[in-house]
């Protein structure tokens, strides 16, 4: 179940400037672990989420086939520390989701998770 903020052509949510987007999170537990994206002129859906500690992100479109086709746990990509390092430096939609559902901490800690391994591999 996905709650639903529609966005007009220009919006600011929690200090970000989002153009076009309705944004939708998973309300079925008190911190959504989905984060849903449309941007309004039918191209594919982008949907992040959080699965014990590991972000994940897929696309689901529904020019081919309808929501309900798409298998919940399918088509999912871990997102690597550079895509988060992306989304961080560009204050995305996606970086405050993160942040309020995994704390800035931890969020900085998997934008450097290679570099660490590789310090310790070392």
């Amino acid at each position: 179940m996905f709650a639903v903020l529609r966005l007009s052509r220009a919006a600011v949510i929690s200090g970000i400037y989002v153009a076009g987007l309705t944004v939708m999170t998973n309300q079925t537990t008190l911190h959504s672990k989905r984060l849903r994206l449309e941007a309004g002129d039918g191209s594919p859906i982008t949907e992040y989420s959080i699965d014990n500690g590991t972000v994940a992100v897929r696309t689901v479109d529904l020019n081919h086939g309808s929501d309900q086709d798409q298998d919940q746990d399918s088509g999912w990509e871990e997102l690597t520390p550079e895509q988060l390092r992306f989304h961080v430096e560009r204050h995305t939609v996606v970086a405050e989701w993160l942040k309020r559902r995994m704390g800035w901490r931890r969020l900085l800690r998997e934008c450097v998770r290679d570099s660490e391994e590789r310090h310790k591999a070392a």
